[in-house]
């Protein structure tokens, strides 16, 4: 499900920044993990390939890409060093366990590979180098079925003082 964003995430995106030095955005749909690579050789050519073990990252990596480029707004990529805030909402059990937190994530995709896909979609698109990241704070909540926070993960990202 690659999707292209266009004028509607610009309009939102511009709706939601405050200050001209933080750009905030939020993207829309499963957010996917930037797995570990899986090495094999191709069927036809018997050359080694790699592949991205998580199906549907790359789908994921051109959605987060594509509105990170429609909310910078015609500006200049971040040149020093950056702070960035990512909170994932992932889509919860329809029937919680009893006993189980229904708000806060404690399985399915690690904090870490969700944050490494995100950084490393948004390069080229609001910094030159993920290496320019020095701050993040990061969160993952579930999504109930009743709550109007759609999954996804909203983005805020601002130059270092």
């Amino acid at each position: 499900m690659c999707r292209l964003q266009g004028l509607d995430v610009l309009s939102r995106s511009l709706a939601v920044m405050e200050d001209s030095r933080i750009v905030r955005f939020r993207v829309v749909g499963s957010p996917k993990p930037k797995g570990s690579t899986v090495a094999m050789r191709h069927r036809y050519t018997g050359r080694i390939i790699t592949m991205n073990a998580c199906a549907g990252e790359s789908d994921w990596a051109g959605v987060v890409y594509w509105d990170a480029v429609a909310a910078r707004a015609y500006r200049e990529v971040f040149r020093g060093a950056v702070k960035v805030r990512l909170d994932f909402y992932l889509r919860g059990a329809r029937r919680p366990k009893p006993g189980v937190s229904t708000l806060w994530v404690n399985r399915r995709h690690d904090l870490d590979k969700l944050v490494r896909s995100v950084l490393d979609a948004m390069t080229g698109a609001l910094w030159v180098d993920d290496s320019q990241v020095a701050e993040i704070v990061a969160t993952k909540r579930y999504v109930r079925g009743d709550d109007p926070q759609a999954p996804g993960v909203l983005i805020a990202v601002g130059q270092m003082e």
